[in-house]
């Protein structure tokens, strides 16, 4: 059993959306994409990832298909939609790597939610973002929509440098 890293997020959160924004902190193309029936409507289209079911009917995995900042070809996180460390939201448990750290930090302050960066330690929780309303982690229609899809399109994916500046605090350190 190796040491990973804990991360919660909010309820309001679906898979598609936290997935979207782990591939484009992943580095993953991202662009607006208009609806076939309705060419006034768009979102924002994120390419590179998959998110799929499992045999585990309370778990999916996010699959980045694609070289990242770590050089590494493939990368994969299981996100659990029931879990006792969550009460009423979501858990994910990456290694605790720099690549993870630098992505999972991305994905708390977009939606909220915290971190504990190895789940092996005493300390509970290392980073703390207030969790976002409904309205601005999945809304479904309107003007919070778009709000919404253009913070996505927003996203920068992360730099070498804020990769190894996560390095003291994983667990398997860079080069291991």
């Amino acid at each position: 059993m190796g040491v990973d890293t804990c991360v919660t997020l909010p309820g309001n959160v679906t898979l598609r959306n936290v997935a979207k924004v782990i591939g484009a902190v992943a580095g993953c193309p991202t662009e607006k994409s208009y609806f076939k029936n309705d060419s006034n409507s768009w979102a924002a289209k994120v390419t590179g990832f998959e998110a799929r079911c499992t045999s585990i009917p309370e778990m999916a995995e996010i699959v980045i298909n694609q070289k990242t900042i770590d050089g590494v070809d493939k990368h994969f996180v299981n996100y659990h939609f029931e879990s006792e460390r969550a009460d009423g939201g979501r858990v994910m448990l990456p290694r605790s790597t720099a690549f993870w750290l630098a992505v999972m930090h991305r994905v708390v302050d977009f939606f909220g939610g915290t971190i504990d960066y190895q789940d092996c330690d005493d300390i509970e929780v290392d980073y703390t973002v207030p969790a976002k309303s409904l309205q601005e982690n999945s809304p479904s229609d309107g003007e919070e929509w778009y709000v919404f899809q253009n913070r996505i399109l927003e996203i920068k994916p992360i730099t070498e440098k804020e990769w190894r500046s996560y390095d003291s605090r994983a667990a398997y350190r860079i080069g291991e």
